[in-house]
């Protein structure tokens, strides 16, 4: 009787193993996964940050992708090469900001400089037959692409190999409206080679045009039709350097420093060495897409160091002794960044923040955090002459404002004179040709809507 018993218990063992739902197989599985990847290295146990990890890989360890087998070689302070990359559109500010910009540095490096424009308007016809002109045009350009998006992404498809890349010394990457007329090439390059580092930029000035409410009798009426001058503005740190914030007076540049070495430089006007650009666009994991760079500037001057076997403080500098003028047009209407009156969308700022949290979370090794510079100070400076150049510093910036008030000046006139109506002009100053009831109407809807990928 024993033995029945038992062999009947056996039976019913068996058959309750073969009836065994396949929801326990899958968790036991996915119990032995967690314990493995509890076993992993955590953060501060991985010794070798350049050890390529066998798949799943932790946050923490570099990824295969970015390993690079070379190094930048030190900057020359007279390049034998440079390249400027201009995204642009058919924006008469932003047209004559560019040739100008361009001139400045071809007459300084003549055939030595090689200029890239990526139309992202994905058109040329106004730059050939406006100003600046088909021959200015054909003899300044070297490679145009037409293409909508934004100058990082774009860059990528400028810049297909890294031999292309290596013949230049650096790699300008300029905003259409940014102004470096001030800027004495020759000893910028100097300072930018001293640095030896990786990702340099002048300090910045930036100066906003916003939209003013006209003074009229009806309370009611929101119409949007003037623009003023504004050198200081409370505006959102998430877009980048904006007049009065934080991250603007941090891209400043204080004259008493030879160069600072800094943690973050913002996208409207890094210069390159050719290795690390390559290593930005063609081996960042997860660093942008082809609608968002937003994180970028928070993690790449560590990674390109990082890359490079350097301290994470050689990968940024900013060049004090230099100013360039940002004008701030919001242009970016065509992939529905900024809505007609120059305002970032809802949906671009969601998608965009979104994007931002995912970089932080792929380059936590890199990520800058908390804004941190060391200036490296000229020697032998008294306290009083330390004041006297702060001061200096101030008159620059009021020469700057100056300027850039008359080149307004002078692109209005340009524009009048190829029968661009004052309506047009005034909505032009945030980056979008609107017609007169496009201005007037309210509200003005989001020109486009961001699709997340």
């Amino acid at each position: 009787m024993r033995i029945i018993i038992l062999v009947l218990c056996l039976a019913h063992v068996v058959k309750s193993l073969r009836l065994r739902p396949s929801w326990d197989k899958s968790q036991e599985e996915s119990g032995r996964r967690r314990k493995s990847q509890e076993a992993a290295p955590q953060p501060e146990e991985i010794k070798n940050e350049k050890a390529i990890v066998a798949s799943p890989i932790p946050e923490t360890a570099p990824r295969p992708e970015e390993s690079i087998d070379e190094r930048d070689i030190p900057a020359s302070p007279d390049p034998k090469k440079v390249c400027v990359v201009i995204a642009v559109a058919n924006h008469p500010e932003c047209k004559l900001h560019t040739s100008s910009n361009i001139n400045h540095l071809r007459a300084h490096f003549g055939d030595r400089l090689d200029v890239i424009l990526m139309h992202y308007d994905e058109q040329t016809i106004g730059w050939m037959e406006q100003l600046p002109g088909k021959a200015w045009y054909t003899k300044n350009v070297q490679k145009s692409i037409m293409k909508k998006g934004l100058k990082i992404p774009l860059m990528k498809e400028a810049f297909s190999s890294k031999e292309e890349m290596q013949q230049y010394d650096w790699i300008w990457a300029l905003d259409e409206d940014t102004d470096i007329l001030s800027i004495n090439l020759e000893t910028m390059f100097k300072d930018a080679a001293a640095t030896e580092a990786f990702i340099v930029v002048p300090g910045e000035l930036t100066i906003q045009w916003e939209w003013k409410p006209e003074q009229q009798t009806n309370t009611n009426s929101k119409s949007l039709t003037k623009v003023s001058w504004a050198g200081t503005s409370a505006s959102d740190a998430s877009l980048g350097c904006q007049p009065g914030d934080s991250q603007c007076r941090f891209a400043a540049a204080d004259r008493k420093c030879k160069f600072t070495r800094v943690n973050f430089i913002e996208v409207t006007a890094p210069m390159f060495r050719p290795l690390a650009l390559y290593t930005v666009l063609h081996n960042c994991y997860d660093c942008f897409d082809d609608l968002s760079i937003w994180g970028l500037s928070s993690m790449w001057c560590s990674f390109v160091a990082r890359l490079q076997d350097k301290e994470a403080s050689f990968g940024c500098a900013r060049l004090d002794q230099h100013k360039f003028v940002h004008s701030n047009i919001k242009t970016m209407t065509n992939i529905g960044k900024y809505d007609a009156r120059g305002k970032i969308t809802s949906e671009y700022k969601a998608y965009a923040s979104d994007r931002k949290n995912q970089v932080k979370k792929a380059h936590p090794l890199d990520w800058s955090g908390a804004l941190k510079q060391t200036c490296v100070e000229i020697e032998g400076l008294t306290k009083e002459e330390k004041a006297q150049i702060f001061v200096q510093g101030q008159q620059d910036n009021e020469a700057l404002e100056l300027q850039a008030k008359e080149s307004k000046a002078k692109a209005k006139a340009q524009a009048a004179a190829q029968g661009l109506s004052d309506e047009d002009w005034g909505a032009l100053l945030t980056g979008a040709q609107l017609t007169r009831a496009r201005v007037a109407a309210e509200p003005l809807p989001d020109q486009a809507k961001v699709v997340a990928k």
